[in-house]
């Protein structure tokens, strides 16, 4: 089975407003984390709180943006986030040396300049870490480059969490996903997913529904063009549910296919066959409680 792959068309539009609206993001995320750091400098946790929100802020206005503009290149919204996510970075250290030193530091505090003499002033004396903690030197360098490389990372990913959706070029506008039209008591492994993803689809009726919380299943999706039927998807993930010594429980995925091109006939027996099952299971609900009320009533007679 073929799998979708991207256009990488990057409408010149959606370029701009997505490049433009991830820039100002950058810089209003760059301004309050740097006082919010300047503030609540002494209380690590909300450091890191705050650090998250700016990746937040900044990672789902590119991926919003990029949704909007119609963007099919992962490419081109990886490097808008790595723009942004420098932006942002600049602007955070400009912003910090406005925090530390009030207005009066003035534009140089941007300037290639006045960012080295923050640094080496920083590197020299040191920057409260955690609350009773100063780290100077390289060690604080270090902490430098694991902000900026966790926060580059952290916004990519963001942006780029709706990267995996398809689009349908024909009708100009992105898919529409059922998640867990159905779900089967499967690990995924067995061999007749191997005539599911060549194309054999009637194959999965060897597989019994899932009912109930069971450690493997395999949850089957489907995309479609809500404007026409030529653009429909398939993806298929494994999922394995285990329960730690503490009794929490962890779901890990494995992917068996990612958005398997369909054809119209395909997607529509598909949704017929999650249908039927989904009626079946209805009757059959239907006829417990048809049998528990006669039980209550012979009961009673009794």
């Amino acid at each position: 089975m073929h799998t979708y792959t991207h256009s990488g068309k990057v409408p010149i539009g959606g370029a701009i407003v997505t490049l433009l609206g991830g820039v100002i993001a950058a810089v209003v995320g760059g301004v309050l984390y740097a006082y919010a750091f300047h503030w609540l400098g002494v209380i690590w946790f909300l450091r890191v709180v705050f650090a998250f929100f700016f990746a937040l802020l900044v990672g789902t206005t590119i991926a919003t943006l990029a949704n909007w503009g119609k963007i099919r290149s992962a490419l081109f919204v990886t490097l808008v986030a790595f723009v942004c996510s420098a932006i942002g970075l600049w602007v955070y250290w400009g912003a910090y040396q406005w925090a530390r030193q009030g207005p009066e530091a003035g534009l140089h505090a941007w300037s290639p300049g006045g960012l080295l003499d923050q640094g080496q002033d920083l590197f020299a004396n040191g920057s409260r870490v955690f609350k009773k903690s100063v780290v100077r030197g390289w060690p604080l360098v270090g902490i430098w480059i694991a902000e900026a490389l966790s926060g580059w990372w952290l916004v990519t990913m963001l942006a780029r969490s709706d990267a995996q959706r398809p689009f349908c070029e024909a009708c100009e506008r992105w898919t529409d996903a059922t998640k867990g039209l159905m779900l089967f008591a499967a690990n995924g492994h067995e061999p007749a997913w191997r005539e599911v993803l060549s194309g054999d689809l009637p194959a999965i009726a060897e597989f019994p529904l899932a009912r109930g919380a069971q450690p493997m299943t395999v949850r089957l999706d489907l995309a479609s063009c809500p404007s026409c039927e030529q653009s429909s998807y398939l993806t298929l993930t494994s999922l394995t549910t285990t329960t730690d010594n503490k009794g929490k429980t962890k779901t890990t995925e494995r992917a068996l296919i990612v958005n398997g091109v369909l054809t119209a006939v395909e997607a529509e027996f598909l949704r017929q066959f999650a249908q039927q099952i989904k009626d079946q299971a209805a009757t059959e609900a239907t006829g417990n409680d048809e049998d528990d009320e006669d039980d209550e009533a012979e009961t009673a007679e009794l």
